[in-house]
């Protein structure tokens, strides 16, 4: 169960890649909407990834779900915090977008 998760956090690296350049840019003019944003497209295309690699894409919740509780518990409150989507909307994102693939 820990790799299934560990590949859709991969996936959700991976999409970084398609967004470095505004990442950057982003966080250099720390703008924060705009890097809850692109996380938030980072979580698309590790969902429409993990569809194609036929895997199941609720295993990119779980894995939110554990980083963002990892990073709570073992951390606490990073500085960075709001650079990132809630749970809760990273959770609605990724339902709305399941449910556009029925």
């Amino acid at each position: 169960m820990l790799f299934r998760s560990f590949r859709a956090r991969q996936a959700h690296e991976i999409g970084h890649e398609y967004v470095w350049q505004p990442f950057a840019d982003a966080r250099a003019r720390r703008d924060a909407r705009k890097l809850r944003e692109l996380e938030l497209i980072c979580d698309v295309i590790a969902l429409r990834t993990l569809e194609r690699l036929g895997r199941q894409p609720e295993r990119l919740q779980t894995a939110i779900e554990k980083t963002s509780w990892y990073n709570r518990e073992r951390l606490g409150v990073a500085s960075n915090e709001g650079d990132y989507p809630s749970l809760k909307e990273r959770k609605r994102l990724l339902k709305q977008m399941s449910l556009l693939e029925k």
